[in-house]
């Protein structure tokens, strides 16, 4: 989606379904309780399950914008397909939708108050929201964009669909 921090891509790749879980199930980290981790960690951590995922990147800082990624992995007649969908963890989409609710509120409440000026309060309102909207975006991208570089080189895989 291009307005919103989700994106479902679909690579194809040579290799066979076996060869793809394999290679994930070697790629990929167990995902360690809190924030700590012993030894050199892979790039990635989650759970590889028959032909499904679920992962996202390892950081050595706090992240929001990290995607998490789930998807699965399916033998078409050409080309094995790994389909991928990318979003935001649910901690971090409902702390968005009621910090969003709550700025709208705030807006709602001050329009009602007699006393203030109506487009300065609703100028600021707006804009606060825009920042906060493009702040999400540009971190989910350029997260969502290492996730896509990793899935291509690890499978040697072009992208078939992207929406």
């Amino acid at each position: 989606m291009k307005y919103f921090p989700f994106e479902h891509i679909i690579y194809a790749t040579h290799l066979s379904e076996k060869e793809v879980v394999a290679i994930l199930s070697r790629s990929v980290g167990y995902k360690a309780a809190g924030s700590f981790r012993n030894g050199p960690s892979k790039a990635y951590e989650g759970i590889v399950d028959g032909n499904g995922f679920t992962i996202s990147r390892v950081s050595k800082n706090r992240n929001s914008f990290l995607p998490q990624n789930t998807g699965t992995i399916r033998q078409d007649s050409a080309a094995t397909r790994i389909e991928v969908k990318m979003q935001l963890h649910n901690p971090v989409r409902t702390f968005l939708l009621f910090w969003c609710l709550a700025v709208t509120l705030f807006l709602i409440a001050s329009l009602m108050k007699q006393d203030q000026d109506y487009e300065e309060v609703f100028l600021a309102v707006i804009m606060l929201l825009a920042a906060y909207y493009l702040l999400v975006m540009t971190g989910f991208r350029k997260e969502s964009k290492k996730s896509g570089r990793f899935f291509e080189k690890l499978f040697d895989a072009e992208i078939v669909l992207y929406k």
